[in-house]
């Protein structure tokens, strides 16, 4: 009885007053009958009462139950020991076996359910093995061999041999545990030579312990220690085909397959650990039916070295394996947590595996399995907040990247928000941070930017804290993660130099690392990092470092890098060589990159939402490095982007909404370049429209752009809003961030939203253009000289002209003069960078001396500009028959005020002819006619000069009025009021010629 109540987990007083001995066991016969009756009925073969379970006795006896194992010690009972209580063993032949000889053949005959085999104590197993070694050390083979072989065959049948020996407190061979087992692996395998059958089981038992012990002392022979349990595994099978399979024979085997696949995984075998897997899988169903009580924790312990496996999967064959053995394993948990309810954890992991066990792309996309394993955990985790909240937050971040990759941005975002709840709850500052980085890509996701930059500023906190308390290299590597995570939060806000000081960060972390990261592992890390820090660094205009960092990571990718990275790679190169000037190098790159990436782009390769945004983004870059001349293929590379990213935002809009904005930005500014205003302006139009959440930095770059497209067409209602909301923007960002970039770009808002004043309401557009030109003067410590000397001038110039047309001569001519002096010098050091814009000031000094009635000035400096048109072989302003035209009124203007009349009107008749044939032969809304007011203003003052009784002036003033009355009509708010300035000087001039016609 002790035997059961033990084996049950009671726990028993100890009997100090009985001892057991052999001889007892051969001397004692039984208590005989006690009555003749009694004895009168045990000859005859019927059912009765034995006196152990009488009526009388009921209270104290035991019963027999069905299937109960006889104790080996019957062997030693005398012969005439004998009961009809069978058990499938023939007595005869069994009972009384040892009384004269110690022979333990007759025991491999029933070693099974039916014989209880632990005879021999731990202190008489270990006797005999000292013994036995003793014998052999000394190379004695005697009678006394034999008997301890019989003793540890006995012992072996038992099935206590090996676990006796290995769990014994004083070592047989040696003092060091390697040592020793190695010592007992070569006594084993002796016996095992000598009796197979018998001790076979044991000698795989010892290299099972041996590879273990190897293991657990650091060796690093992983092919040595894997071999140590294929010997046993082999061990394993050839005893289980020889033997009867009983339950500890079935365990130890499936122990040994379980054990063997989790090396083959450390070895990355992993199709022959999934094979390994499924076989120890096999053979535990059967023991977990049998309710063996060992295979409970086994198939726990191969649940987690299966999860494992499973996240290397990457062949085909070897999914299909993979899923089959996982539907198994799922199928036996749920099997055995109807039965044990305390099991149900298993069934949870089972489940999880099945959902997000495999490898990302290697999914089997079971949402069932997801969301069944969810809800496992959850309750799981309300009854046990301890033991299984952490279980429960590791399926809710699998869940989240899972619906985050598949594109259901809000959903993974809810799962993230869950799971950060309860990590905070955790001592596991690690799982916080891990979970704040992936909180904040799924809050960038879907445009909550605030919260996401939080969250990865927290992670990096964490981060950094983790990694100074520690000082290992894997906190490091994690902080370099979360630095750069910080890096594209920091930079979607349009924080760039914060962002850059993250990036630079993490590259630098991140190469620290080189002598503890495998370079499988490390190279195409620091090949991210430092595309990122290329990308900060062009943002803040340090382009030669762009270009490094980005050459470094074209150097990395061309042996560690997927075919989309490379695509990416080098259009970030392309990219960095136009900015430093290397037009023909970045064109080289760009065209050898295009066409591989559209084919990727368009091909089977581009199969998930990560890598169509890489070839998307490259195509995007691409577009920038094309010339003028090949903006066809520019035009190409970037619709192609727009088309996958709409793809990619109508699966998640708020994930793809800042990329699909730049692209239709890069490609609204193309179509303007060619001349397609109209098609240019919906772009722009359809941009601003769904981009308002995006950061105000952003936000105001489209409206610029928006504006400036209205203006193309001739729309300034539609542009005037948007100019003023960017210009709204920018002072707010000047005044937040204070930066000299956000002040240069509030002038250059000003300057565009003075073009929607300047024919309307002069004065306010001469607000606009003075306060652009103050700004730009207080930002002159911040920028390169010659930088700022050529924006001031073009500024200066622009605050004349809008002076002039507002009244303010005299501010005009200041501004004028001033912007005159400066490209004058910037002549001197580049003349063919800066004559163009000389002529384009000159001809404006020469408008605004006229209207000082300085005619001999203003020709001298037409004159000049004349001589410079000359030596000039690149486009200006006055290549384009309008410019001509404008530029040609100036003159006759200039002529006329000299007193030159005939040469001034015929001048101003070919300035007229020359206008009225840029409005006609120009394509809709390729030019924007912004010289016709100074054109028309000349005009004026000439047709005012020449006197208006004169046929030849009255014809002009009809050409012009014709031309006025067709601008107008594409554009009513801009050219209303020149028309109606131009019909009053036409009134005027046939009244006057009328009237000299009565006189006459």
């Amino acid at each position: 009885m002790e035997n059961e109540a033990t084996l049950a987990g009671l726990r028993l007083r100890p009997r100090t007053s009985a001892k057991w001995s052999w001889e007892e066991s051969r001397g004692d016969t039984g208590n005989p009958p006690s009555s003749a009756l009694q004895r009168f009925l045990e000859c005859f073969p019927i059912k009765h009462l034995s006196p152990m379970i009488r009526m009388h006795q009921l209270d104290k006896g035991r019963r027999i139950s069905r299937g109960q194992r006889v104790h080996a010690s019957v062997a030693f009972k005398a012969k005439e020991y004998c009961t009809v209580l069978g058990n499938g063993i023939e007595w005869g032949s069994f009972v009384g076996q040892n009384n004269e000889y110690i022979d333990f053949d007759w025991a491999t005959r029933y070693v099974n359910d039916r014989l209880e085999m632990d005879l021999l104590d731990s202190s008489s197993i270990m006797e005999a093995i000292r013994n036995l070694n003793h014998l052999w050390t000394r190379g004695e083979h005697s009678d006394l061999e034999s008997h301890w072989i019989r003793w540890l065959s006995f012992a072996a049948l038992s099935g206590n041999l090996a676990a006796t020996y290995l769990s014994a407190s004083t070592p047989v061979w040696d003092d060091d545990p390697e040592v020793e087992v190695r010592g007992a692996v070569g006594f084993f395998q002796k016996l095992a030579d000598q009796q197979p059958v018998i001790f076979s089981g044991d000698l795989a038992e010892v290299l099972e312990a041996q590879g273990r012990i190897l293991h657990l002392r650091g060796k690093d022979d992983l092919e040595r220690l894997s071999e140590d349990y294929e010997d046993a595994l082999r061990i394993r099978r050839a005893v289980a085909g020889e033997s009867p399979r009983t339950p500890s024979g079935r365990y130890k085997l499936a122990a040994s397959l379980c054990w063997s696949a989790s090396y083959a995984i450390v070895l990355h075998k992993f199709q022959k650990a999934l094979h390994l897997f499924e076989e120890s899988l096999d053979l535990l169903r059967s023991l977990l039916v049998e309710e063996f009580s060992p295979a409970f924790p086994l198939f726990a312990f191969l649940q987690c070295n299966f999860a494992t496996c499973l996240k290397y999967i990457s062949h085909d064959h070897d999914l299909d394996t993979a899923s089959r053995v996982a539907e198994k394993n799922a199928t036996l948990s749920r099997t055995l947590a109807q039965v044990y309810p305390q099991y149900t954890p298993l069934l949870a992991a089972a489940l999880h595996d099945l959902a997000f066990g495999f490898p990302p792309g290697r999914s089997l996309q079971e949402p069932h399995a997801a969301e069944e394993s969810i809800d496992l955990y959850r309750k799981l985790a309300k009854q046990n907040p301890d033991e299984h909240d952490k279980s429960f937050s590791d399926s809710l971040y699998n869940l989240s990247c899972r619906l985050f990759e598949a594109g259901q941005h809000e959903e993974a975002t809810c799962a993230s928000l869950e799971e950060m709840q309860i990590r905070r709850n955790s001592q596991e500052k690690g799982d916080l941070a891990t979970c704040l980085d992936h909180l904040s890509r799924c809050l960038r996701a879907v445009g909550r930017l605030g919260e996401a930059l939080n969250a990865a500023e927290e992670s990096v906190r964490i981060r950094r804290d983790l990694a100074e308390a520690n000082g290992s290299w894997q906190f490091e590597s994690q902080l370099a993660d979360s630095l750069s995570n910080l890096s594209c939060c920091l930079t979607l806000m349009g924080q760039s130099q914060h962002a850059l000081y993250a990036a630079q960060e993490a590259v630098s972390i991140q190469r620290g690392l080189s002598r503890d990261i495998p370079a499988a592992t490390f190279n195409p890390r620091l090949a991210v990092f430092l595309y990122n820090f290329s990308a900060s660094l062009s943002a803040v205009g340090r382009h030669g470092e762009a270009l490094r960092a980005a050459e470094e990571v074209i150097q990395i990718r061309a042996t560690w890098g997927a075919e989309s990275d490379r695509a990416l790679s080098l259009s970030r190169l392309a990219l960095c060589l136009e900015a430093v000037g290397k037009q023909d190098e970045a064109l080289t790159v760009a065209e050898k990159c295009l066409d591989p990436t559209c084919k990727l782009a368009l091909g089977e390769k581009s199969n998930s939402a990560g890598v169509e945004g890489q070839l998307a983004e490259a195509l995007l870059a691409l577009s920038f490095c094309f010339p003028a001349e090949q903006v066809s293929r520019a035009l190409k590379a970037v619709a192609d982007s727009v088309a996958i990213y709409r793809k990619l935002a109508n699966r998640s809009p708020p994930a793809y909404k800042t990329a699909l904005a730049d692209a239709l930005f890069q490609l609204s500014s193309l179509l303007s370049s060619c001349g397609q205003h109209k098609e240019a302006f919906q772009v722009a139009v359809e941009t601003v429209q769904f981009s308002r959440a995006l950061p105000k930095d952003r936000f105001a770059d489209f409206l610029y752009h928006l504006s400036a497209c209205s203006y193309s067409v001739g729309n300034s209602d539609e542009g005037t809003g948007p100019a003023q909301e960017c210009v709204v923007l920018r002072r707010e960002l000047a005044q937040e961030f204070g930066t000299w970039k956000c002040k240069e770009q509030l002038a250059d808002a000003l300057f565009n939203l003075s073009l929607f004043f300047s024919h309307g309401d002069a004065s306010r557009a001469l607000e606009a253009v003075q306060e652009a030109v103050t700004i730009q003067r207080e930002i002159s410590d911040h920028m390169p000289a010659h930088k700022f000397n050529q924006r001031l001038a073009d500024g200066l110039q622009n605050l004349a002209a809008r002076a002039l047309l507002a009244g303010q001569y005299q501010e005009a001519l200041g501004s004028i003069q001033e912007a005159v002096a400066i490209t004058r010098k910037l002549v001197d050091l580049n003349p063919p960078l800066h004559t163009p814009s000389l002529i384009n000031i000159l001809y404006t000094y020469a408008n605004i001396l006229c209207e000082h009635v300085q005619y001999e000035e203003g020709y001298q400096v037409i004159s000049e500009t004349d001589g410079l048109r000359q030596t000039v072989c690149c486009d200006s302003i006055f290549t384009s028959v309008e410019a001509s035209a404008a530029y040609m009124s100036t003159r006759a203007r200039c002529i006329i005020g000299l007193g030159r009349h005939g040469d001034g009107l015929f001048c101003l008749l070919d300035a007229i002819k020359l206008y009225k044939g840029a409005f006609s032969a120009s394509l809709p809304y390729e030019s924007t006619f912004e010289s016709f007011p100074w054109f028309l203003r000349n005009v004026h003052a000439a047709i005012s000069a020449l006197g208006q009784n004169n046929a030849e002036v009255l014809d002009a003033t009809a050409e012009v009025v014709e031309l006025s009355r067709s601008l107008a009509g594409n554009s009513s708010q801009r050219f209303d009021h020149c028309l109606d300035e131009v019909l009053e000087l036409y009134s005027s001039t046939l009244s006057v010629t009328s009237t000299g016609c009565d006189g006459e």
